[in-house]
């Protein structure tokens, strides 16, 4: 079986524990809502945030500071 080199994604109560079976959840794609600019400087953001800004076209990164490429 070829096995390739996707994210995992782990859903439940204790993150910090793998499911039972390698297949038991597996994200292959993440969808980041797109927000515009008036959107994301109204959020109370907290450092490691990533959003997609519509008005620029980019990912934005909150480094705690500021908003910026990521």
């Amino acid at each position: 079986m070829a096995r390739s080199n996707y994210t995992k994604l782990y859903v439940g109560e204790d993150y910090n524990s793998a499911p039972e079976t390698e297949s038991d959840i597996e994200c292959k794609v993440f969808r980041n809502t797109p927000i515009t600019t008036v959107q994301r400087d109204a959020l109370t953001a907290e450092a490691g945030m990533e959003i997609y800004n519509s008005d620029s076209n980019q990912f934005e990164f909150y480094n705690g500071t500021v908003w910026g490429a990521s």
